[in-house]
């Protein structure tokens, strides 16, 4: 049996219809004008077609609000943007080849922007986990079930529940870096380097790098994360400050999404709607000198 709104609206117009249909039989008995009872219906059942209108234009706005509410929990004093919204728990970041085949790095970040934690830790990535019978390291896990099989392993390795994640690989991080444009970074010693067949050298000092630069520069890092660690944090920390650095909020979204476009991640624009007053506040935050390498 349908019992939806516009059933219900019908029979009650009905049951109006037939009431008209007796008043305007004992009205016909009565000496009036013709046209004066015609005039009179008619304004009668406009008033009613306007009536019902609101009425299903109401129990239809009912119905969309109720099925297009975000299961999520949004706090109100986030969307006023009245104060910054905490953030605790941890994030894990993967970068890998151009291929998706092997991981440069694994390194997971627990922070808590009200106790201004910022511990990170590179997790190497040929540690071998079983799952389901499957015993693989991480890039294999990555090559045979994708992120999702990836992160089950990271979760197992680490026994963390991660509160987000995101897997990039060169290309990736290129496009970051050509967002952001050059960048003036100070070299502690001179570079040269072979590595997988990428010849660079980078002299010692201040230097301003190219975004290809910046790439080959990275990778170099990751061939030793417990020597170059903090070099490495501290390029993604430098990367994310000058992101948020100096831009409308509208610049700021466009490019947030646009880096977002960039990993397999599920940080989402929701995310930016929700902490944007504290992505902003990230270079007031002295992350670098915050951030501190997990100890046993």
């Amino acid at each position: 049996m349908n019992n939806s709104p516009e059933n219900g609206l019908f029979a009650k117009l009905s049951a109006v219809k037939s009431s008209l249909s007796d008043i305007y039989n004992k009205i016909s008995s009565v000496r009036i004008s013709k046209k004066l009872i015609i005039i009179g219906f008619v304004a009668v059942i406009f008033v009613l077609a306007m009536f019902s209108a609101v009425i299903l234009i109401d129990e239809s706005r009912s119905e969309t609000d109720i099925s297009t509410t975000d299961s999520r929990e949004i706090d109100p004093a986030v969307l006023g943007n009245a104060e910054l919204a905490p953030v605790e728990g941890s994030f894990v970041f993967v970068l890998t080849n151009n291929e998706k085949t092997s991981i440069h790095s694994v390194v997971k970040i627990d922070f808590s922007s009200e106790e201004e934690r910022f511990v990170y830790e590179f997790i190497p990535a040929n540690i071998q986990t079983n799952i389901n019978g499957a015993v693989s390291d991480f890039s294999g896990h990555l090559a045979s079930g994708g992120t999702n099989l990836l992160l089950t392993a990271l979760r197992q390795h680490t026994g963390t529940e991660f509160i987000r994640y995101a897997v990039g690989d060169e290309s990736s991080l290129m496009h970051l870096f050509q967002l952001l444009g050059d960048t003036t970074i100070t070299i502690d010693e001179r570079v040269s380097s072979d590595h997988n067949g990428v010849n660079f050298i980078i002299e010692e000092g201040e230097q301003l790098l190219t975004p290809d630069m910046m790439l080959k520069y990275y990778l170099y890092l990751l061939k030793d994360t417990g020597t170059n660690g903090e070099r490495i944090i501290g390029i993604l920390i430098d990367s994310l400050e000058r992101l948020v650095s100096g831009t409308d909020d509208t610049k700021l979204e466009s490019d947030f999404c646009t880096v977002l476009g960039y990993f397999d991640t599920d940080i989402s624009a929701f995310d930016y709607s929700g902490n944007k007053e504290l992505l902003k506040a990230i270079p007031s935050m002295n992350l670098k000198e915050k951030a501190q390498p997990v100890t046993e």
